[in-house]
């Protein structure tokens, strides 16, 4: 059934699969969700939207990672990222960037700091000391990037 599944998945325009990865903090109140980033209004009506609309959340939450993983962690062998992803069953978005993967990488990462090389990755920030660390500070970098979006949309009438 599971290989049927990924079958299926695998066929579908990959814009159309939700970016949900069952941590959602909008239940508590969240505007934003911590687990996808997307906005509480894309988590509840993500499947009466159209595909474009779709597309254009996760372009949005593709750029986020863009902006935010740079200032965290360098991408040094992609091939290296996308094979420990995979080793150890994290879910990524494959139709997106690197950094997009490096996000979902560190969000779920099963090992300590130390050896974020094993995922073809170097930490750029020194004062960064632990796994726990590097969540935090890429949680509330994106966060506030998100909410800083949010009140754009607001002000433009797009949400």
């Amino acid at each position: 059934l599971e290989n049927t599944y990924r079958t299926f998945m695998t066929k579908i325009n990959p814009y159309q699969k939700t970016p949900c990865v069952g941590r959602c903090s909008t239940v508590y109140g969240d505007p934003i969700c911590r687990g996808c980033k997307r906005f509480i209004n894309e988590v509840s009506f993500w499947n009466q939207l159209q595909i474009e609309q779709k597309t254009a959340i996760w372009q949005r939450l593709e750029r986020l990672a863009d902006r935010i993983i740079p200032q965290f962690v360098e991408i040094l062998d992609t091939d290296q990222l996308q094979k420990f992803l995979e080793q150890h069953a994290i879910r990524y978005p494959a139709h997106l960037s690197p950094t997009s993967w490096a996000l979902h990488c560190i969000e779920n990462f099963p090992v300590e700091i130390q050896k974020i090389s094993q995922a073809g990755m170097k930490l750029k920030v020194t004062e960064i000391g632990t796994t726990k660390e590097l969540k935090l500070a890429l949680q509330k970098a994106i966060y506030t990037l998100s909410l800083a979006e949010k009140e754009r949309h607001a002000q433009h009438g797009l949400i």
